[in-house]
């Protein structure tokens, strides 16, 4: 008894295979840059974001008065020069520009129409003020909670003085 089996061509040709690899190559090129693009206003915000909670901490574990300031070009962020309110004099001198722990300036791409400031207290409290540098005093009231500031196009800033809350929407 003689066993014969057939032959079978099984796989696939080169021309297969690289028509399939120019395919992958061309679509991974497309598709990749879409999930990696840093200009992205998800990238922005999701950025803004991390600052302002980077700040509020670091307000209350340094207690020292920080700000965000945003701008028609931008925002960044700045510390009391000396870290006290003072009762005479200037109280608050928000002009030392802060880093973040890897040594990298805060300031980003978020902007709004027209100054805004954000002042987180050590007390834990959010006040804004919408002019000047340099000295500044405290406005006579927090933010009031539910208080909505546009930023970019696509997004508002909501805020809560009494608990320094700033979350973008």
């Amino acid at each position: 008894m003689t066993y014969s089996s057939p032959i079978h061509k099984s796989g696939f040709t080169i021309i297969e295979l690289l028509i399939v690899v120019v395919l992958l190559g061309i679509t991974s090129s497309i598709i990749v840059p879409l999930f990696f693009n840093s200009s992205s206003s998800f990238n922005v915000h999701q950025e803004f974001q991390s600052a302002l909670t980077y700040t509020r901490n670091r307000t209350l574990t340094s207690q020292c008065s920080h700000e965000v300031r945003l701008t028609t070009s931008g925002w960044s962020v700045l510390r009391d020069s000396d870290c006290q309110i003072d009762t005479s004099g200037c109280p608050l001198e928000l002009n030392v520009s802060v880093s973040d722990p890897y040594g990298d300036s805060l300031t980003g791409g978020a902007s709004t129409a027209s100054l805004q400031r954000l002042i987180f207290t050590p007390d834990g409290r959010l006040y804004q003020r919408n002019s000047g540098s340099g000295c500044t005093t405290l406005p006579s009231s927090v933010v009031s909670a539910g208080t909505t500031l546009a930023i970019t196009p696509s997004a508002t800033l909501r805020l809560d003085g009494l608990t320094a809350y700033a979350a973008i929407q």
